[in-house]
């Protein structure tokens, strides 16, 4: 428990320690927890001294009630005049503790809890009091100080009313235009339509990237560009494009959007037919420009014409240590197109490093690649495995080339 002793000012290093003949925050604390616990102690000899009467009084009323269960106890036929005065004169005894005013109940009724009921005993308590607990002394006392921080800034302010910033107010423009019945019968101020028409139908395209994610797209694509064209019946012709990048295929979540109505297309089936071409960027130079394809689904998948491989390559430390190999080159060389792109991929054995993958595109039917290792063993000379080719997705590359 807590309680201010008063006094203002932040204490210094004197105040602390006590000189000067003033006590120490310390001391003072200390004072503080002995005054605490000498009230303590005084308020529980008061709870003391009342438990004591509370029990006096428990005791003195159970053997009042006792005294009265007796005496409400029929006596033998037998018994003598001196006896059932004996018994009388106990029963007035017990009554005479009773207060001013007390009537007692018919000898031959129990006693009830109106008959024992004290002034000081609990609301519904038909039992004896109970004692008071005693409070618990302090353990310990804490003197704080604390002080107020105080700020105080000049300076020149200056506020420009010069400037000023945009900003949007929307304001409603809608009002009544009051009765309009009148101009209903003249001429063609209104006019009903069927918005189920086929004239009011347009037809959107969903078109996707298929087998790639954000990654791969921005690692391999530059972009893809999706043309669609639709000849109408009535010899019009609608276009419209799309450019899918790796910004806008993030923002739009690969779902992307086509468009065309209806021009005097009388036949439904037909007015469903439309052409689309697809034009590839890749990383590199190289672009896919792929024909004109005819579709009449409400959506458009884009197959990439490359699809993403990845080789790992491994080696054993072991066979790397006892060949004495201190360094590994690989180089993957595939092609988009006619162009022919290459890979390198340099494992340090020196420092443990025996694994790494590459990763690269390859045309959607073609697995193949090919490869060359080169090893560096000490004293600088290098053995080359020489160009060869493969299609499998781990590469061992610590097999050196026998010296025969």
């Amino acid at each position: 428990m807590f309680s201010p002793m008063g006094g203002t000012g932040t204490p210094d290093l004197s105040s602390l320690t006590g000189t000067g003949g003033q006590p120490s925050m310390l001391d003072r604390a200390t004072a503080m927890l002995k005054e605490n616990r000498t009230a303590t102690e005084q308020q529980n000899e008061k709870i003391r001294a009342e438990n004591k009467t509370i029990r006096e009084e428990n005791r003195a009323d159970a053997e009042r009630r006792r005294a009265a269960a007796e005496a409400t106890t029929p006596a033998p036929a037998s018994a003598t005049g001196g006896s059932a005065k004996a018994a009388a004169g106990t029963a007035t005894d017990a009554a005479d503790d009773r207060p001013r005013g007390y009537r007692p109940r018919t000898p031959s009724l129990s006693p009830t809890y109106a008959d024992e009921a004290r002034p000081t005993d609990a609301p519904g308590s038909g039992g004896p009091v109970a004692e008071r607990k005693e409070e618990s002394a302090p353990s310990f006392a804490v003197l704080a100080s604390f002080e107020m921080k105080r700020v105080h800034q000049r300076g020149i302010f200056k506020i420009d009313l010069n400037k000023y910033t945009t900003d949007n107010l929307t304001l409603r423009f809608d009002e009544n235009i009051g009765d309009m019945r009148s101009l209903m019968k003249e001429g063609d101020n209104f006019r009903q339509v069927n918005l189920d028409d086929p004239l009011y139908k347009q037809r959107e395209l969903v078109v996707f990237v298929d087998g790639m994610n954000a990654k791969d797209f921005g690692d391999y694509v530059n972009f893809a560009t999706v043309q669609m064209r639709k000849h109408h019946q009535g010899g019009d012709e609608t276009q419209d494009e799309v450019r899918i990048d790796r910004v806008n295929f993030n923002k739009e979540g690969n779902n992307f959007k086509l468009l065309y109505g209806w021009k005097n297309d009388s036949d439904r089936r037909q007015w469903m037919n439309y052409e689309y071409q697809t034009t590839w960027s890749f990383f590199g130079g190289k672009e896919v420009v792929q024909p004109w394809k005819k579709a009449n689904a409400g959506a458009i998948n884009l197959a990439p014409p490359f699809q993403k491989h990845t080789v790992d390559l491994q080696a054993d430390p072991d066979v790397i240590t006892a060949a004495g190999v201190r360094s590994i080159t690989v180089k993957l060389f595939y092609k988009l197109g006619d162009t022919e792109q290459v890979k390198t991929v340099t494992l340090n054995a020196t420092k443990g490093q025996l694994s790494d993958k590459i990763d690269f595109i390859l045309p959607a039917d073609v697995v193949n690649y090919d490869y060359q290792i080169d090893w560096r063993l000490k004293g600088n000379r290098v053995v080359s495995s020489g160009r060869k080719s493969a299609s499998d997705a781990i590469l061992f590359v610590d097999e050196l080339p026998s010296a025969g």
